[in-house]
């Protein structure tokens, strides 16, 4: 089978590797699709964190393992498997797709739910007014989720072409905040009540500060983004110590770090959410046709355009948004 392994530092192989076989409780799934995380692939190609790489997949399944009755070959499922052919992967992980859902948007079903998970750690309430601040691919994906949902929100980003995509993905309040008119804008939209909880996706110190300065006092500011490793400059540094005064300190802001629910299930007096039961949630509205990943799927490729793609991945080529390997 076709894989893409990570062998060293900005260093991509596409590698012919045997096809494995599932044992009890697995199932081997032949990848229609496997989707590019841009922001933490990105990171693990630039470390050299491999040899696997890549989380997000959908096809069908091909053969089954002992045990296993929930799924039957042919099923049509989304994994959590790395950029190969074929993969193998627990029952409980194999999600079944909705029949109207492609296979490039179940493949990005799980990204949205990061938000969602954001919202339930900052104690999110029905009618409070919601900030996703960057509309990378994991803020557009978060919003429109949101939106599915029927939260009010703005989506904010200063890039043009993404403001017009989450326009499309039914997100009506997309706005640039460096435009001279956004101030009315904002205005006009949460009036004197402010926004109460901001996710901010930008992973930029720039977006930090934005994020604190938008909050209202008691606000919740979800750090969703992973802030590159390089230290602010001094500028950057000052406008932090700034924001931190006049906007955390003051307004008794509370920041938020974001990961995700755990993959195992709990007991729900213990842990009620699991990233499959978000993710599960995530295809529903794919399927009700409530939530559209499609307009923020910008680019598709092959493997071989693997070794590439990451280089230019690496030197975070602008437009480059939702990206998908095609394998079939």
């Amino acid at each position: 089978m076709k894989a893409l392994v990570l062998t060293g530092l900005r260093q991509i192989e596409l590698q012919e590797l045997p096809i494995p076989s599932p044992g009890p409780g697995q199932v081997l799934v032949r990848h229609e699709v496997t989707a590019i995380s841009t922001g933490s692939e990105v990171i693990r190609y630039v470390a050299g964190a491999g040899p696997a790489i890549g989380y997000l997949g959908a096809g069908v399944v091909e053969a089954i393992g002992p045990g296993v009755e929930q799924l039957q070959p042919g099923d049509r499922v989304r994994t959590t498997g790395p950029h190969h052919e074929y993969v193998l992967t627990s029952v409980d992980a194999a999600l079944k797709i909705p029949d109207r859902v492609d296979f490039a948007q179940a493949a990005f079903a799980y990204l949205p739910t990061l938000v969602l998970h954001a919202l339930r750690l900052c104690d999110y309430r029905l009618g409070e007014t919601l900030c996703v601040l960057g509309q990378g691919v994991v803020g557009l994906m978060g919003s429109a989720l949101a939106a599915a949902q029927g939260i009010p929100l703005l989506a904010l980003d200063t890039e043009e072409t993404r403001l017009d995509i989450a326009r499309q993905m039914g997100i009506p309040h997309a706005l640039d905040p460096l435009a001279p008119d956004f101030p009315a804008s904002l205005s006009s939209l949460v009036g004197d009540r402010g926004i109460d909880v901001t996710v901010d996706a930008t992973g930029s110190y720039r977006g930090l500060v934005q994020a604190m300065e938008l909050t209202r006092k008691w606000g919740r500011v979800a750090i969703l983004g992973i802030y590159r490793p390089d230290p602010p400059d001094p500028a950057m540094a000052a406008a932090i110590h700034q924001a931190y005064l006049q906007n955390f300190h003051s307004k008794e802001l509370r920041l938020v770090g974001c990961s995700n629910d755990p993959a195992e299930r709990y007991p729900s007096h213990i842990w009620r959410f699991s990233i499959h039961d978000n993710t599960r949630q995530s295809l529903h509205l794919l399927g009700q046709g409530r939530l559209n990943l499609a307009p923020a799927i910008t680019h598709r490729f092959v493997p071989e355009d693997g070794p590439a793609l990451y280089a230019r991945l690496g030197q975070r080529e602008a437009g480059l948004l939702g990206a998908v390997y095609e394998w079939g």
